[in-house]
């Protein structure tokens, strides 16, 4: 990266008189042969036609009659996966909401993380109803309209616009609603991020011997079916607590013992260890933090 801007700069197809072959990098060879140099190239070595530089006239189509081209191949296995991801789509799909935003006028249930907040806590409504109107029309403009609270971007918010070339639609896979705000689901979901919170530094393999972990486990039994966590036997236990709800997540240790050792990315050596948070350390404490993270505020 350091070298980007002068070799960006240095188009000249002189090079000092003394370089040989065997000195020159790899950039100076691109900039010598030019972009259409390298296609020719390396057309030449795999036997493919360059794609630039093509005769106009070169436009024979041979997988509009049945050829057996290659391409002509991978048209037809695309446009039949596609074919059956659009019948297989009904057409009026429908995404059920948990009916919050309509519940709610000051939209007390709903995302607003990074938008202009009130003192209360509280979103803006202009700023919400700009958010929807970019959701809703997906034009550019909408979405660099939306007013932010701080300094902080929107994530990738047309990110759901957005249309893959591999799988389904992603607005044609449909997933259950969230937890409406004033549910026991809800709370009970509330209630295990904040025993995760209080039990952030200690280790998996004391929760069978912590009091706190066994308040929690404890506590989110008493929620019965509205909590939707880990169980056995109908219950919460240490042994359960915060585990997935995957068939075969209550075996074994929390961590897979593959997480454990170092693995190789091609030619990359990984170590998987993280960096995490400093121990005994707490954040968004008190009301006036919060708030600040809610409306972005770096």
């Amino acid at each position: 990266m350091q070298d980007r801007s002068s070799a960006d700069s240095s188009s000249s197809l002189t090079e000092p008189a003394n370089q040989t072959k065997a000195q020159q990098t790899r950039r100076a060879f691109l900039g010598k042969v030019g972009v259409a140099g390298v296609v020719t190239i390396a057309a030449g070595i795999s036997g493919v036609q360059p794609v630039l530089g093509k005769s106009s006239q070169d436009n024979s189509d041979d997988d509009v009659d049945g050829g057996s081209s290659r391409r002509a191949e991978c048209k037809r296995i695309r446009v039949e996966a596609a074919q059956r991801g659009f019948q297989g789509t009904p057409p009026n799909l429908q995404h059920p909401p948990n009916h919050d935003e309509a519940l709610y006028p000051n939209k007390l249930g709903s995302y607003s993380k990074g938008l202009p907040h009130r003192d209360d806590g509280t979103v803006v409504p202009s700023a919400y109803a700009a958010l929807l109107r970019a959701l809703e029309s997906g034009r550019q403009n909408d979405f660099n309209a939306i007013p932010l609270g701080g300094t902080r971007r929107l994530t990738n918010p047309q990110c759901g616009l957005a249309f893959d070339m591999e799988g389904a639609d992603a607005q044609a896979l449909v997933q259950q609603p969230a937890p409406a705000f004033a549910s026991r689901e809800q709370a009970a979901e509330i209630s295990e991020n904040y025993w995760m919170a209080l039990l952030r530094d200690v280790p998996y393999s004391q929760y069978s011997s912590n009091p706190v972990a066994a308040a929690a486990a404890a506590d989110l039994t008493l929620y019965g079916g509205d909590f939707k966590g880990s169980k056995s036997g109908g219950a919460i236990t240490t042994a359960t607590l915060f585990r997935g709800v995957n068939s075969g997540d209550n075996l074994g240790p929390y961590l897979s013992q593959f997480f454990y050792h170092q693995c190789n990315f091609g030619a990359n050596n990984l170590d998987q260890k993280i960096r995490t948070t400093v121990p005994g350390v707490n954040y968004m404490t008190d009301f006036n933090t919060w708030l600040a993270v809610q409306r972005g505020v770096g």
